[in-house]
C-alpha cells in the first residue's frame, strides 16, 4: 500500500515538472521563469552584493554605492512603466473578449 502511494506521489511530481518544462517553450512562461529565477537569486544572495567599507568600523557592512543603487531603481521603474504603457496601448485578445462578455451580461440582466 505504501509502495503504491509513493509511486503515485513520485509520478505526480515528475509529471508536474515535465509540464512546467514544456511550458517554458512559450515566451510568457520563459520570461516569467527568468524573472522569478533572478528574483530568487537576488533574495538568496543579496548579502554577497554588499561590500566591506574601508572607512567604516571593521566588519561593518555598507551598501556598495548609493548612486548606483538609485540608478538601478530608476531603470527598473522605467522598465515597469514601459511594460504598463505597452499593455495599455496594445490590448490583448482577452480584453476584447471580456468587453463582449460585459455587453452580453447587460443584455441578459438589464437594470430595473
Amino acid at each position: 500500500m505504501t509502495g503504491a502511494l509513493l509511486f503515485l506521489m513520485r509520478q505526480s511530481v515528475k509529471n508536474r515538472l515535465v509540464m512546467r518544462v514544456r511550458r517554458l517553450k512559450q515566451p510568457k512562461y520563459l520570461v516569467g521563469a527568468l524573472f522569478g529565477g533572478l528574483y530568487f537569486l537576488y533574495v538568496c544572495f543579496s548579502r554577497y552584493l554588499l561590500t566591506y567599507s574601508r572607512h567604516a568600523h571593521q566588519g561593518a557592512l555598507t551598501v556598495a554605492n548609493p548612486e548606483t543603487m538609485a540608478f538601478k531603481a530608476a531603470i527598473g521603474a522605467f522598465i515597469l512603466l514601459v511594460m504598463v504603457v505597452l499593455g495599455w496601448v496594445i490590448p490583448h485578445e482577452r480584453a476584447r473578449r471580456w468587453s463582449s462578455v460585459k455587453r452580453k451580461w447587460h443584455f441578459c440582466f438589464p437594470r430595473r
